[in-house]
C-alpha cells in the first residue's frame, strides 16, 4: 500500500484521522514528514493500512464507488 499525502483541509482532515493519512499546510510540512516517514517504514506501512481500511470501511473505494454509479444507473432505467 502507499500512504495518502494530502493538503490539510475541513474536507481531508474530516475522512481520515492522523494515523490514516498524512496531512500537510505548505510543502515544507510535506518535505519533513515525508521524510520522517522514510525514515520509519513501519509507520508508514501501517499508516497505509489504517488508509486503506478507512477507505474500505467508508465505501469509498473505486469499485465501491462504481458499484453505486451502477445501482443509481440501473435505477434511472
Amino acid at each position: 500500500g502507499a500512504v495518502l499525502a494530502t493538503e490539510r483541509t475541513a474536507d481531508t482532515v474530516g475522512f481520515f484521522e492522523e494515523d490514516e493519512a498524512l496531512f500537510f499546510d505548505d510543502y515544507d510540512e510535506l518535505t519533513i514528514r515525508v521524510r520522517d516517514l522514510l525514515d520509519d517504514p513501519e509507520r508508514a506501512e501501517a499508516m497505509a493500512q489504517a488508509g486503506r481500511s478507512r477507505v474500505i470501511a467508508d465505501r469509498r473505494d473505486n469499485a465501491s464507488v462504481l458499484e453505486g454509479v451502477l445501482q443509481h444507473l440501473e435505477a434511472c432505467r
